[in-house]
């Protein structure tokens, strides 16, 4: 071994809809960054190649609760070690009954959290080691759902992360003690990407009514979250601009860490694609066309070769 390492860690949220191994799409993520060839658009295309034999690829699976670490050998991956996360292993059996969710946030098991001490430890043991945390789960602007629990009353309207949540939150960075932990884990030129959901049908409706509205200044009417608003598209380009953006975990992570991270554009869901053995996530670029065009002329922004924004510093 040499004397210094690079890393790159991989969350895989269980998926409570029952689904999919979110596992198979992180570790054909991580052949493809060794190999630095992917088919992550449906055709062999060519990226960077990461991983070399001194990287250590750790997976968070959050359906089992391990953490495992590995590094490539001669002919497949060497496992490492393999950790529990917690006291217990995720409980995975009750699926999305309220009383199967109150045990997951009560439980003492894999949490996002565990993800956040990885590299922060990284950042004192390490710096400047991690290349890329890339999260495969289901997700919201708010963050990716890791194993689908909840903040009780008394943590939802404060910046302090509730013991029992499992899943990531846009304000876990607002109270995190060891933040610069976190942010000197990242190699110069280090990335992240969420690359589930983004699919909260409040925001592509207004992304919608905006897109398709022929006077930008004319007010209409547009349902969100509950309400009813009288709002022109310019206002609506103004509110995507000024508050849903910079609220989105992406963004908060993006600032907390000083790097780059790619996520779905607000109001578009993720795709799943198999193409034999690999397993990918995308966001689907024609089923969202009018959207996307809309965020590029208005927004000037545009997505990555798998339909993901890059939310900046």
């Amino acid at each position: 071994m040499t004397k210094k390492h690079t890393e790159v860690v991989l969350a895989a949220g269980w998926d409570y809809h029952g689904g999919a191994d979110n596992s198979l799409y992180a570790k054909t993520w991580r052949d493809d960054l060794w190999s630095g060839t992917t088919y992550g658009t449906g055709s062999k295309t060519t990226i960077p190649k990461v991983v070399t034999p001194t990287t250590v690829v750790t997976l968070f699976d959050f359906k089992t609760g391990n953490r495992t670490r590995y590094i490539k050998g001669k002919s497949d991956w060497h496992r490492m070690d393999k950790v529990l996360q917690g006291t217990v292993a995720t409980d995975t059996a009750g699926g999305e009954t309220d009383v199967a969710i109150t045990k997951r946030h009560d439980d003492d098991s894999i949490s996002i959290v565990h993800v956040y001490g990885y590299i922060q430890d990284l950042g004192v043991a390490a710096a400047g080691s991690l290349l890329r945390l890339d999260i495969f789960s289901h997700a919201w602007v708010g963050g990716p759902i890791m194993i689908n629990t909840f903040e009780t009353a008394a943590f939802s309207s404060t910046t302090t992360r509730d013991p029992g949540d499992k899943d990531g939150r846009s304000k876990d960075f607002d109270s995190m003690a060891r933040v610069a932990d976190l942010k000197k884990a990242f190699a110069s030129g280090g990335t992240a990407k969420m690359w589930g959901c983004q699919a909260t049908t409040d925001n592509r409706t207004i992304v919608r009514a905006a897109a398709r509205a022929k006077d930008k200044s004319a007010k209409m009417k547009i349902t969100y979250a509950g309400k009813d608003f009288d709002i022109s598209a310019d206002e609506i380009a103004t509110a995507i601009r000024t508050k849903i953006l910079p609220n989105t975990y992406m963004k908060a992570l993006a600032k907390a860490a000083g790097i780059t991270m790619h996520g779905a554009p607000p109001g578009m869901g993720a795709n799943l694609r198999a193409v034999g053995s690999r397993n990918y996530m995308y966001v689907d670029q024609s089923t969202y066309a009018l959207e996307y065009k809309w965020y590029a002329d208005v927004l000037g922004l545009k997505p990555d070769a798998t339909g993901y924004f890059a939310y900046v510093p």
